[in-house]
């Protein structure tokens, strides 16, 4: 199976995080090519095969900025973009529920995965807006 490296991951992510502003603002990311590099001694809390997770913490990160919670990502263990996608849609969409409190609806948690929204889950083209990918 292909992988993903760090350097790929950390393109996707920028690009992600460049069309869904929010994700960007409220949280940190962090991307380490395995699970032992990501989680170390604590690695037998983690499933094999996890490829990301969501920690809700706030900080400020190394430029400064306040963070309400860190997006971990295994580069490795997502094995090409589509997968890293869904996966960032997973973490940040759905666990870390940011722009709950957001004045703007397309940033809003999606509460029910089931519903047409999901249908059409944001793929290979990231350049499409939220709102684009979203919308009825």
């Amino acid at each position: 199976m292909a992988a993903l490296t760090i350097e790929e991951a950390q393109k996707i992510v920028a690009e992600f995080v460049r069309h869904y502003p929010v994700a960007g603002a409220e949280l940190a990311y962090k991307i380490r090519s395995s699970l032992e590099e990501l989680y170390g001694p604590n690695i037998s809390q983690v499933p094999l095969g996890t490829k990301g997770g969501y920690v809700p913490r706030q900080g400020i990160s190394k430029n400064n900025r306040p963070y309400n919670g860190v997006v971990h990502i295994v580069a490795n263990n997502n094995k090409n973009s589509d997968d890293l996608l869904a996966t960032l849609q997973h973490e940040v969409i759905g666990l870390s529920r940011i722009g709950d409190n957001s004045p703007y609806p397309e940033f809003r948690f999606i509460p029910n995965i089931e519903c047409p929204a999901w249908k059409h889950p944001l793929k290979t083209d990231v350049s499409r807006s939220f709102a684009e990918n979203f919308s009825g």
